[in-house]
C-alpha cells in the first residue's frame, strides 16, 4: 500500500534509542510512500546535525530531503512578554 503523506510525531525519535530500528522505519517509510508523496517529521532533535543526514544517507532511499523549523509559540510568547517588561519605565 502506498501513502501520499506519512506524518510522524516523534516516532523517528524513538526508534533512535535502538541500534536498528531507525534505519528499518525509514525503509519502510521510503517503500510505502508514493512518488511525490510527503513524509513529515516533527521532532526535537536537530534536523540539520543528525535527521538530514539519516534521511539522506540511509541504504536503499532515494528522496529529496529539506527541512522547515518551526519555533513554538510559548518561545515567542516568553521573547514577546520579555521585551514588553524590559520597555516598560
Amino acid at each position: 500500500q502506498e501513502f501520499n503523506l506519512v506524518l510522524d510525531k516523534s516516532t523517528l525519535d524513538c526508534t533512535l534509542c535502538s541500534d536498528r530500528s531507525t534505519a528499518g522505519l525509514i525503509k519502510l517509510i521510503h517503500d510505502h510512500l508514493a512518488i511525490g508523496g510527503f513524509y513529515v517529521v516533527i521532532s526535537f532533535h536537530d534536523a540539520k546535525q543528525l535527521l538530514m543526514p539519516m534521511l539522506q544517507d540511509c541504504p536503499g532511499t532515494k528522496w529529496k530531503v529539506s527541512h522547515q523549523v518551526i519555533t513554538r509559540q510559548v518561545e515567542d510568547l516568553i521573547r514577546s512578554s520579555t521585551k514588553k517588561n524590559c520597555s516598560t519605565p
